[in-house]
């Protein structure tokens, strides 16, 4: 009976290890954001492949067209709408998250039926609305994994990272049952890839405790819907300007019968670049305004182009 006094101790440093290995708040988002970009590598590519690699250039081009609208449109039809949606919600932004994640799995395997028909531009349409969906949710649930404001940047830029860092690697088993299966496949593995994003989204905490409402003047001039107008406008023009320097240089490379790994170099570009912008960003953070780096980001892109 001696040992009976030193139980509580020895429960309370059972309970201190087991929170050691608990993920915090921040990783089990990261964990969620690195499985959601992957999936959509696998829907990048197999969209890709049927869409562009499998047909000559000038039968291309009217999908190629349509797929720049539907990437573009999604901006405009989810942004003035769901954040609205997600505030009157009870744990909106966590059941968004689930919600894209699952209606994507759904989409794919949609997809992966009608990879040779026109039902698969409505079916991509709608994994576009649902990946922009869950980019919206989790830029709105960032503040509530971080301790303060101050570091708001430097987790925007972590997730950024991570993102690159996933696609990258999700598209390689993408690339790979696309050339050896087939663009279904492909759709249907990064089906099972979103079942296990949703997996992880149900795991994500809801808000930091204590942590303060937003104010309502904040909330009022996030929500005012020319603020929300320019913002949806200028991020579509920016996807879209994005997605056809990319097909053009991809449509030069296929017509001139460049190598495969022309193609795999413009690839690592991109991803050079959203790796600089994601280490980048938190440094400047410091010194300039959020607003002056977007109409910088926005301007370097327009003297690019």
């Amino acid at each position: 009976m001696a040992d009976l006094p030193a139980r509580p101790a020895v429960t309370r440093r059972v309970r201190e290890i087991n929170a050691g290995f608990e993920a915090s708040p921040f990783s089990r988002l990261a964990i969620t954001h690195a499985l959601s970009t992957a999936g959509d590598a696998f829907v990048t590519v197999a969209l890709a492949g049927s869409l562009f690699f499998d047909i000559s250039p000038h039968a291309a081009r009217g999908r190629v067209a349509l797929s720049l609208l539907l990437t573009m449109t999604p901006f405009a039809v989810v942004a003035p709408f769901l954040g609205p949606a997600i505030d009157k919600i009870k744990g909106g932004r966590r059941l968004m998250i689930v919600l894209s994640c699952a209606g994507r799995v759904l989409v794919c395997l949609a997809m992966g039926q009608a990879v040779h028909n026109l039902l698969l531009f409505p079916a991509a349409f709608g994994a576009l609305v649902l990946s922009r969906t869950y980019a919206v949710a989790k830029s709105s649930l960032v503040p509530t994994v971080v301790d303060d404001e101050d570091r708001l940047v430097e987790a925007n830029a972590k997730l950024a990272l991570i993102g690159v860092l996933a696609g990258f690697v999700g598209s390689g088993p993408a690339i790979f049952f696309l050339k050896v299966v087939s663009a279904a496949w492909a759709l249907r593995v990064g089906a099972l890839v979103f079942v296990v994003a949703a997996a992880s989204a149900v795991r994500l905490r809801q808000a930091r405790p204590g942590a303060p409402p937003p104010p309502e003047l904040a909330r009022a001039d996030l929500h005012e819907p020319a603020i929300v107008l320019a913002a949806s406008t200028a991020m579509a023009v920016l996807r879209g300007g994005v997605g056809f320097l990319t097909f053009l240089i991809a449509f030069e490379l296929k017509k001139s019968g460049a190598p495969s790994w022309w193609f795999g170099l413009v690839l690592a570009a991109t991803l050079v670049g959203g790796t600089l912008g994601a280490v980048v960003a938190p440094r400047l953070r410091a010194r300039v305004s959020e607003e002056n780096m977007l109409a910088a980001a926005l301007a370097a892109v327009a003297v690019g182009a």
